[in-house]
């Protein structure tokens, strides 16, 4: 481990998701790999935090990038939406 990941913390706190990443840690990794105008693509969509964090970052600096989540299980209706 490096020191870029010491000061935040990987776990979420936003939903009851078992595994959900943090805004921090999604935020961090969206603007090292797809700066203001990328394609962020989360295999794991879970909880919404990747879409989460690109959402709140385009709104923070006018940024204009984009996300593709993917969620093999029914957790788009019961947490996915309701967070966006």
């Amino acid at each position: 481990i490096s020191d870029n990941w010491l000061d935040i913390s990987t776990a979420g706190n936003y939903t009851d998701f078992p595994h959900e990443k943090s805004l921090e840690l999604m935020s961090r990794v969206a603007g090292w790999v797809c700066g203001r105008n990328g394609i962020f693509m989360d295999f794991f969509g879970g909880s919404g935090s990747a879409a989460h964090a690109i959402i709140s970052m385009n709104r923070a600096d006018g940024g204009q990038r984009r996300f593709v989540l993917v969620e093999a299980a029914n957790y788009f209706d019961s947490e996915i939406l309701p967070r966006l």
